[in-house]
């Protein structure tokens, strides 16, 4: 090389390494050329490079090379320099070198696993699929990382699906998980020969009390006592109806799966618990001593309440609502003081009446009262001349009536095209209970239906209102103070307390129907596509909406993952998308044409989308409405084929576990008689739902009520030939 800028200048002429280098002034074009007789590069080559010099063109240059491995012959290959017709590259040239530079990665990946929630709550199978989680980080980077996990003692496995960059690892255990402890072993590998391995220790534990099946109620005598007053004792094992069974029970054998025994159960009075507004009994409140038995005197006349509760080896109590009525045939407490009656009942706008509404006393007596089937209650015993207060309450199951055909009914209320007509009405719609009907509460009652929300935010399930108030201005019910209880001061011999029940977000009026009727089959159309496992496709739904006023449905999807929803006529506010349980509840009222919805799906399997792609009840009743007020089945239509007919199926039971009501709905594949029948887990028949149902969707209520106690209960739909069962959990019996 020449390190200097005039070309033609060879005085600082070099030649890379420790060799000599020549330098001759003569050769056939008058220039200089420099010749590294020892510059060997690779495997014997030698080279020279000759640039011309030429007064009248622009100076050339050559480059020659020798390959003979002598480093004394200055010919190449037997030519002299000055012969230009061997070896002789073109005029230009250059040499190149590649230098390969290795990066080497030796930090390990970390993890960090959580564990989710290990508590069972069933107390039939005492085991539960647990839930894992592992965040994954790395210095280099989480491209190619895999990780695998075994929870230990027997190797079970958990399959893991990685998120998009790598980071976050989940799984479920494949195998539910008995009560004890566990180790779940990570295995990292970041694809560079780094592999981490973590172990994260946790336990399944029992977390289900045992809930007492309790008698409805005992009746004592008082007996005389010496200072003249009258008393009795009652135990808890005295309500105690049956054996019951719990995973980690203090049984007379030994702690573990069985039948709780005697000693576990304790009795206490109502009053003496600590409740909450409605008289519930939180499980931080839960008495945590041990009392078999208690005493009544001539004060506890004529009835009071008592809870009574059981504990297991693990520390976990329920408990059942009863009540002992208190009698003294033998005046051991003189002759009572005259006493009075409060009695009453609930019902609807239109007179249905509501069962399984709980009743408060208070004033000058604290009781409680649940309606029954006729919706009526009553306080006995009261005593004459004092001041009282009933109020009535049920907050469950929000979602009991309310479907998309009320959103159409409020906007159009809003809307002005059809005025909701009574002062009732009007405090249903009133969802978010600011007083007014407004698109926000539109809102809200659609993120009920989709599932998105369980239950209103500011407002309660029913509101129940004293029926001798007169609305001052019906149109607008909030221009007075709305009574919900009634006062009754200075109680003579009886007294009466009439309310009505609104159900909120029902305009209708289709809270607690059993069945409802529908007159025909609303489709939802689609195309038929084959699909390959690890392919995305797009399913586009669309309908003839031409006289429909809305629907709503769940679109359930299997063996596909939900990678997206693309809104047509329906948009965001119209759908719920729960991704890791494959469904999508929809509820859409308004005008529409063309696509309705496409969806953007992941082959798991090669599958079709008739295969993968089902509407159902599951979160969202499948339901349409016509202009004129008419229900319709929702069906799905594939490739343009004839609404799928009804088919038998039993859905689970929605919400599972529940505490106050809980609906069971199942389809027909004709109208028929059905029958529901609910058994507890040593196969007793608790509760019998007979009807005739019709073809298509159906669905029924079932109330707390109904079921002697908090546990695991199997219910069975049978219809002709056809049978099917399913489990629910009554998770505890509150509001009783």
């Amino acid at each position: 090389y020449d390190n200097n800028s005039n070309p033609y200048d060879n005085s600082t002429a070099n030649l890379w390494g420790d060799n000599d280098v020549n330098f001759t002034s003569s050769n056939p074009w008058g220039g200089q050329y420099v010749r590294g007789n020892r510059g060997r590069i690779d495997e014997g080559y030698w080279f020279a490079v000759v640039r011309g010099e030429d007064s009248c063109e622009s100076p050339s240059t050559s480059v020659w090379y020798d390959d003979d491995n002598d480093p004394t012959n200055p010919d190449i290959d037997g030519n002299d320099f000055n012969d230009d017709t061997d070896n002789r590259y073109g005029s230009y040239g250059y040499w190149q070198y590649t230098q390969h530079i290795i990066v080497y990665d030796d930090s390990k990946p970390e993890a960090v696993v959580t564990v989710g929630d290990t508590c069972v709550l069933d107390g039939v199978d005492c085991d539960k699929a647990i839930d894992f989680s592992i965040a994954i980080s790395d210095t280099c980077s989480t491209v190619g990382i895999t990780a695998t996990a075994v929870v230990m003692p027997g190797a079970i496995a958990v399959p893991l699906t990685a998120n998009a960059d790598n980071t976050e690892f989940t799984g479920t255990s494949s195998e539910e998980l008995a009560l004890g402890k566990y180790t779940l072993v990570v295995t990292v590998n970041d694809g560079c020969g780094n592999i981490t391995v973590e172990e994260q220790e946790f336990e399944v534990i029992d977390c289900k009390g045992p809930a007492p099946i309790c008698h409805e109620g005992l009746i004592v005598e008082l007996m005389p006592t010496e200072d003249g007053g009258g008393m009795a004792e009652v135990w808890a094992t005295d309500y105690k109806a049956s054996d019951i069974y719990d995973c980690t029970a203090l049984s007379n054998d030994a702690n573990g799966y069985g039948i709780v025994q005697d000693t576990a159960y304790s009795i206490y009075f109502l009053d003496s618990l600590d409740t909450d507004a409605s008289g519930t009994i939180e499980a931080s409140e839960f008495p945590t001593g041990s009392q078999s038995g208690i005493v009544l005197t001539c004060a506890d006349q004529p009835m009071q309440p008592v809870a009574i509760f059981a504990r297991d080896a693990a520390g976990n109590r329920d408990f059942c609502l009863t009540f002992v009525e208190v009698q003294d045939n033998n005046n051991a407490c003189g002759t009572p003081a005259a006493s009075g009656e409060i009695a009453g009942a609930v019902a609807t706008e239109t007179s249905a009446n509501v069962e399984g509404v709980e009743v408060q006393l208070s004033g000058a007596r604290s009781m409680m009262y649940m309606t029954n089937a006729a919706g009526s209650f009553s306080f006995d015993g009261l005593a004459q001349g004092g001041d009282y207060t009933v109020t009535p309450q049920k907050d469950q199951n929000h979602l009991n009536g309310v479907s998309t055909f009320d959103l159409v009914l409020i906007s159009k209320h809003i809307l002005g095209v059809s005025q909701l007509d009574s002062p009732y009405k009007l405090i249903a719609a009133d969802v978010n209970n600011s007083q007014s009907v407004t698109t926000l509460d539109l809102i809200q009652l659609r993120k009920l239906i989709l599932n998105i929300d369980t239950e209103f935010a500011n407002n309660t399930s029913w509101r129940f209102i004293d029926r001798a108030h007169n609305f001052a201005s019906p149109s607008n019910p909030w221009s007075a103070t709305i009574p919900e209880f009634k006062n009754i001061n200075n109680l003579g011999e009886n007294a009466e307390a009439q309310f009505v029940a609104v159900k909120i977000g029902d305009v209708n009026g289709s809270a607690n129907v059993e069945a409802r009727s529908a007159t025909g089959t609303f489709a939802i159309n689609t195309a038929e596509q084959s699909m390959v496992a690890g392919n995305e496709y797009t399913i586009n739904f669309s309908a003839d909406m031409a006289n429909i006023a809305g629907y709503q449905f769940t679109l359930n999807v299997a063996n596909a993952e939900i990678v997206d929803v693309i809104y047509g006529a329906a948009k965001a506010e119209n759908f719920g998308v729960f991704t890791k349980e494959g469904v999508i509840t929809t509820s859409f009222n308004g005008e529409a044409a063309g696509t309705l919805f496409s969806v953007v799906v992941r082959a798991t399997a090669d599958v079709n989308v008739s295969e993968a792609i089902s509407i159902n009840s599951r979160y969202t009743n499948a339901e349409a409405y016509t202009n004129d007020a008419s229900n319709l089945n929702v069906a799905l239509n594939v490739a343009g084929a004839t609404a799928a007919e009804a088919t038998f199926a039993l859905n689970q039971n929605t919400p599972n576990p529940f505490q106050g009501e809980t609906v069971i709905g199942f389809n027909l594949p004709e109208a028929q008689e059905a029958t529901i029948a609910v058994q507890d887990v040593a196969g007793r028949t608790i509760k019998v739902i007979e009807g005739d149902f019709v073809s298509g969707y159906n669905q029924v209520t079932l109330n707390a009520n109904d079921l002697p106690s908090a546990g695991v209960y199997f219910y069975t739909l049978t219809a002709g030939d056809k049978s099917a069962t399913k489990k629910l959990i009554l998770v505890d019996a509150l509001n009783r």
